[in-house]
């Protein structure tokens, strides 16, 4: 029986999930590769760190994919399988020594693993659920993409509300409803976080250089609007990158609607905690220092005209609200762990 040949195979292609699955089954490795770090480098703020150890993961699983082929394992869903650091690293050593060096290089690109030879800590674990985020979200867009290439192309209308007429860094402008131009960010918000010492009660504020005010201003780590779907993560990344504080989880608890007439979207607020133990260092190099800050601090500083960001300003409102319930959430929880210190109480 003839073989149907590659391009016969990729003609009959309807769907973006039987064309990316036609790639999956005849790229090489290196083509593998360079189709799917594309999106990734497209990813807005991504350090360089990530960027690396999502290189060294897409190549590990572009070779474990290579080999599983032979099996006749090419589907999409065989390799987001291989997302999965357990399954990953299973079918690698089911397939010998030939991928222990592909294998060492992405391990050790996590931050916080010193050794392979030593069980992956829970911090590395998190470390490669977040870049197995990223990558899911570059195979999204991809997918999308080939849909795209189904579109009708060529054909002209005039334009109707919603229709986006320009494009900058971080935002968009659409027509309104009433035919009147709005700017929008792409995922509808941006972000600032709210990191509080409940200890001693200091915040974290970057002073940075204002290219509009030409000055050193000080204000809360801001993250912008990014195509990241997870924003938790899109917060946590950016913390990491500004100050050099490891990953955390960061609970959302507020936004700051701007003028509804002229901007469509909110600037959440994001709220995380540090102690005075932990190691901040600046990392870019816009940002000349990372200051501790107690609450009346800052608003002696608003008052002076130090820190005049409307974002930290409306933020610190916010948290002042959410301090209380946090509070209650203290409690409860020690009355939970111990019920009979309560009732001595």
């Amino acid at each position: 029986m003839p073989k149907v040949s590659a391009e016969a195979t990729l003609m009959a292609s309807s769907t973006p999930e039987e064309r990316l699955d036609f790639m999956l089954e005849n790229f090489s490795t290196t083509a593998l590769y360079e189709l799917f770090i594309n999106p990734i480098r497209e990813i807005p703020d991504l350090g360089e760190q990530w960027l690396k150890s999502l290189g060294h993961l897409l190549e590990f699983m572009s070779e474990v994919h290579a080999w599983q082929r032979i099996e006749g394992k090419v589907a999409l869903n065989s390799f987001r399988q291989l997302l999965d650091i357990e399954h990953l690293l299973a079918q690698s050593a089911s397939l010998g020594p030939q991928l222990d060096e592909c294998r060492d290089r992405y391990l050790l690109s996590l931050p916080g693993v010193k050794s392979v030879k030593k069980p992956l800590s829970p911090a590395a674990r998190q470390n490669h659920t977040t870049l197995t985020v990223l990558l899911d979200q570059a195979i999204n867009t991809l997918i999308r993409r080939l849909q795209g290439t189904d579109s009708m192309a060529g054909q002209k209308r005039s334009s109707r509300p919603g229709d986006v007429v320009l494009e900058g860094p971080g935002f968009e402008v659409v027509i309104g409803p009433k035919h009147q131009l709005i700017i929008r960010y792409p995922e509808g918000k941006t972000a600032v976080i709210l990191m509080h010492d409940p200890r001693d009660g200091h915040f974290l504020l970057v002073e940075r250089f204002s290219e509009i005010d030409s000055l050193h201003i000080l204000e809360f780590p801001r993250v912008p609007a990014s195509k990241m779907h997870n924003r938790e993560n899109a917060a946590a990344i950016t913390l990491q990158e500004l100050t050099g504080l490891p990953l955390r989880k960061l609970e959302k608890i507020g936004e700051i609607r701007p003028d509804s007439h002229m901007i469509a979207g909110a600037c959440e607020v994001y709220y995380g905690t540090f102690d005075l133990e932990e190691n901040i260092v600046p990392n870019k190099k816009w940002i000349r220092d990372v200051k501790r800050i107690t609450e009346d601090g800052l608003y002696e500083g608003g008052f002076d005209r130090r820190i005049s960001c409307a974002h930290t300003l409306a933020a610190i409102s916010i948290w002042r609200a959410f301090e209380s319930v946090r509070k209650k959430r203290e409690a409860n929880s020690r009355r939970v762990r111990n019920p009979r210190a309560e009732e001595a109480e």
